[in-house]
């Protein structure tokens, strides 16, 4: 019996050792494979870290979070040039995400505006009074001494002093109206000649079609600027309207609101003619579709005995009224 039970002993001692050995070999194999795959990654690894380190770059080149460095004594510019360059007073930098020009505004230490191109190099030092954003590569500036001009994106002055004039070059950067000394408005190109003057306003200068509007000797007057009318600038007058006083912009190249003495408001189309006659309190418009074409073009005009007509654009019939 005791023979019996040493030999049983003995057999599980080889048994153990055995699944010991069986244990340290598989356990050395399946290393073994681990370690080649893992080897054979590193290549992927390392290119993909590559990659990452590339888009972290670049997110820190381009994001707002580290282009701009707000510090207790102002906001310091990180360019995508390497240039680090502030801290400015104030900086405008959605002018340097949602604008196409290549300057932004900002404020020096001395309270005066400036511009920061987006290289980080200065295009002005802070001399201005007032300052207005860049369009179409123009700006409208003013120093100390009070009167304003005009520079491009180069910086340099393009204008001589004016009392007033739009925030930049209009009709696509390419004409501007300023207000002389003695009080009337005129239209002047890039290169400071005048267009248009003796204008007692002048509406807002369209940024594709060419029609404006103005008040000279105190009537309205319709009229189209010809900028490329063999090599020459011109204004051709659509019409003069002796009964009225005041006159709105040109609204999408089609028509423009207009005012009689009265106060009484009417309508007049690109050609000149009058399309609503001045004898409502009140007239706004709107398109009946997504075609932004007078066949889709209605005007909802307001009486003074609270009657409110709808009016088709192309043929002034009364679609409507209550």
């Amino acid at each position: 019996m005791i023979k019996k039970m040493k030999n049983c002993f003995t057999n599980n001692q080889i048994l153990s050792v055995a699944l010991v050995i069986f244990g340290i070999i598989v356990a050395c194999l399946a290393w073994k494979y681990t370690l080649h795959i893992a080897t054979g990654a590193v290549p992927a690894i390392n290119q993909m870290n590559e990659q990452i380190a590339y888009e972290t770059d670049c997110a820190k080149n381009t994001s707002e979070e580290n282009r701009f460095e707000y510090t207790q004594f102002g906001t310091i510019y990180h360019a995508p040039t390497g240039i680090d360059v502030g801290p400015f007073k104030y900086l405008y930098t959605d002018e340097f995400y949602f604008s196409w020009e290549n300057a932004a505004r900002y404020i020096g230490n001395n309270g005066k505006y400036g511009y920061l191109k987006k290289d980080g190099n200065l295009l002005t030092d802070p001399v201005f009074v007032e300052a207005a954003e860049f369009v179409d590569g123009t700006a409208r500036v003013q120093e100390t001494s009070g009167k304003i001009y005009y520079i491009n994106e180069e910086g340099k002055r393009i204008t001589k002093d004016y009392q007033d004039g739009s925030l930049t070059f209009e009709m696509q950067g390419l004409y501007c109206r300023v207000q002389e000394e003695d009080g009337t408005w005129e239209i002047i190109n890039r290169d400071d000649e005048v267009i248009f003057s003796g204008a007692e306003m002048i509406g807002d200068l369209p940024n594709v079609t060419c029609l404006g509007s103005a008040i000279v000797d105190g009537k309205a007057v319709l009229f189209e600027l010809l900028p490329f009318e063999q090599n020459e600038e011109e204004i051709r007058i659509i019409a003069n309207y002796e009964s009225f006083v005041r006159i709105s912009c040109v609204y999408n190249g089609q028509f423009a609101f207009v005012w009689t003495e009265d106060n009484l408001m009417g309508v007049v189309d690109y050609d000149g003619n009058v399309i609503v006659p001045p004898e409502y309190q009140k007239i706004e418009y709107a398109y009946r579709g997504d075609d932004y074409t007078m066949d889709e073009l209605v005007f909802i005009a307001h009486g003074n005995n609270g009657i409110i007509q709808v009016i088709n654009a192309r043929n002034q019939e009364k679609i409507i009224e209550s």
